[in-house]
């Protein structure tokens, strides 16, 4: 459930209109689309809203945030199976998780992200040995239209490396490790050190150990 859902949750409840529940507020096409998550509403137009209608805002937030863990912990197992699956080379388990993403009640756009994670780990794979270069161009776009590194955007370039050039790829894990190198954040560390490490792979595989001990001494 997201903010959406819960918002219609009691809309239906208190047996009203999408119209009569935002008053003048907003508008009732936006409102709509905040209902089908494909919108977002922003904190002070929400909290009028919930005032507006006679909800409880400690219990609303406070069932937001048991929703929003559980939310965030169904997309993190879905990625973990991916990686299962991943390292032990099982198609038919990437195809089954993205029958579990489809069927879950993750939004769209969530579901969509998730689906092509699941292509890109497919795409690494490879198994056929053909490349599909418009899938390896949506997530070096989808990596390039997400403004921070977060979880997700780490996630996507680690998994994607292999997509970039070499070159490129040193370009942008020394950025990382520039702008990252000094967090205190475990997920952070763990998936910075997951790139360098592919990094390393790469200068070996390429049979560069000069490169790749001017990466050990720099990075």
């Amino acid at each position: 459930m997201t903010i959406g859902s819960l918002l219609k949750k009691y809309r239906l409840e208190q047996g009203k209109t999408q119209a009569k529940f935002v008053g003048k507020i907003i508008s009732r096409s936006h409102y709509a689309k905040v209902e089908n998550d494909q919108h977002q509403i922003n904190v002070r137009d929400l909290v009028t809203l919930l005032n507006y209608n006679g909800i409880d805002l400690s219990d609303f937030f406070m069932q937001i945030n048991e929703i929003y863990e559980s939310y965030k912990e169904q997309i993190l197992h879905q990625r973990k199976l991916m990686e299962q699956a991943y390292y032990k080379v099982d198609i038919d388990q990437m195809q089954k998780i993205k029958q579990i993403i489809n069927t879950s009640k993750l939004s769209e756009n969530d579901k969509k992200m998730q689906n092509l994670l699941v292509d890109g780990f497919m795409e690494l794979l490879n198994v056929d040995g053909k490349s599909n270069h418009a899938l390896r161009k949506e997530l070096k776009e989808k990596i390039f239209d997400i403004p921070e590194f977060n979880k997700t955007k780490f996630m996507l370039y680690c998994n994607s490396m292999r997509f970039y050039s070499f070159q490129d790829n040193k370009i942008i894990t020394r950025k990382l490790v520039k702008k990252y190198g000094s967090t205190e954040n475990i997920i952070i560390q763990k998936d910075l050190l997951s790139i360098i490490i592919n990094l390393l792979v790469f200068s070996i595989e390429k049979d560069n150990f000069a490169d790749c001990k001017i990466k050990l001494n720099t990075l």
